[in-house]
């Protein structure tokens, strides 16, 4: 009679782990990248997830590179089915880009998917993907700031350093304003106004990187700003 309710409890934990919320299993990651060379990029995920030991911790069995517009796309697919039991595991994962990278490509997008159990009823035995469960933009040349390319006058925003208003000359065409800090990841978006006047007193003291998009999504110029 033991062994019949041990038998029970496990098939009953182990459909609980099939039917959960897949995506919910994610529990962060934290993503990065470094240049080898001009043909070699290293992109990095350290992704935490809520169940699975070491050894048995979601593997990364696939990646992917796309480019969109001024967009590089860096997707990695974890697959979580056989992970169990539900303990927590941390994966580290590096995943090289054998190319040099265009020049009219200004950002870098990376993401977290995952291939689980299908969850919804009736259950029946297959996976899906879930996409974008995690993910960060980065501007590329935030890692390196001596190639930053100011290609705006310093006359199109003021004041320079700023306390937290800034006027934008009516000058520049943009729709919106992406604002970067130097780990290049996005701290604000915000869309034109009419008077160009724009608040970021929430933003911490520190420099950013603003970059102009125009109504097609393309970047059309960017600057820097001192927060104090």
């Amino acid at each position: 009679m033991k062994n019949l309710v041990l038998i029970i409890c496990f098939l009953i934990s182990t459909n609980t782990i099939k039917a959960q919320d897949i995506t919910g299993s994610v529990m962060n990651t934290n993503f990065n990248y470094q240049m080898i060379n001009n043909t070699q990029y290293n992109f990095t995920f350290h992704t935490s997830f809520s169940f699975g030991f070491q050894s048995t911790c979601p593997t990364l069995i696939n990646s992917t590179f796309s480019v969109v517009n001024d967009t590089l796309y860096v997707k990695g697919y974890y697959d979580i089915t056989g992970a169990w039991p539900q303990a927590g595991c941390d994966r580290f994962d590096t995943v090289p880009y054998y190319s040099s990278i265009p020049s009219n490509i200004h950002f870098i997008e990376m993401s977290t998917n995952v291939i689980g159990y299908n969850n919804t009823p009736p259950y029946i035995p297959s996976t899906l993907t879930y996409e974008n469960v995690y993910q960060q933009t980065f501007i590329i040349n935030s890692l390196n700031n001596s190639n930053f390319s100011n290609n705006l006058s310093k006359n199109f925003i003021y004041p320079n350093p700023t306390n937290g208003t800034i006027n934008i000359s009516e000058n520049i065409k943009y729709d919106k304003i992406i604002i970067y800090n130097n780990l290049g990841q996005i701290v604000n978006t915000i869309n034109k106004t009419t008077t160009g006047l724009y608040e970021i007193r929430e933003l911490p003291i520190g420099l950013y990187n603003l970059i102009f998009i125009d109504e097609r999504s393309f970047r059309i110029g960017e600057t820097k700003l001192l927060k104090n």
